[in-house]
């Protein structure tokens, strides 16, 4: 008898600590934010390595999984910076901060939420402007998802050029 509830003690104590291992999972998409801004994250997961890039800002992602953390560095041309993400036990969101101490939070993407693919035109300033108020209704709370598209109606300059994201 007493094998027998070791046993079973055994079977539910693997599969207690085999459920987190699922949430442990970082591939995919994810809408993030934190103070002053946000991005779109794409990641990519193989093994304890974790790459991934981001928009806007032409970002990259290199990190590790250390247990339900992700520890990495964010990279943007000549910028950098370290980062920490605690994954949540669903693995829908993580809740994390910038080596500086500021908030960085994310929610996992849905595979349906696509983005609504709208088309501009900077032809004239009515279309110019017609254009960039639809993006922001359509991306209402989450501008950073086309801050390339909309700079490039605001921006007046030679051919190919464009405006820092930043700015």
């Amino acid at each position: 008898m007493i094998n027998f509830f070791r046993i079973a003690a055994l079977i539910l104590l693997s599969a207690f600590i085999a459920l987190p291992s699922l949430a442990q999972n970082w591939t995919g998409e994810w809408e993030s934010r934190w103070r002053t801004g946000g991005a779109r994250i794409t990641l990519s997961q193989q093994g304890d390595r974790v790459t991934g890039s981001y928009t806007p800002y032409d970002g990259v992602i290199e990190a590790q999984v250390e247990g339900r953390r992700l520890i990495g560095e964010w990279i943007e041309g000549p910028r950098r910076g370290g980062f920490e993400f605690a994954i949540s036990p669903d693995g829908r969101s993580f809740a994390g901060r910038f080596d500086s101490g500021e908030w960085w939070n994310g929610r996992r993407l849905a595979a349906n939420e696509k983005t609504p693919r709208v088309d501009t035109s900077n032809a004239s300033p009515r279309d110019a402007l017609r254009s960039f108020l639809l993006l922001l209704n359509i991306h209402r709370g989450r501008p950073h998802d086309v801050y390339e598209r909309l700079s490039r109606l605001v921006t007046f300059g030679p051919d190919q050029a464009s405006l820092p994201t930043d700015d």
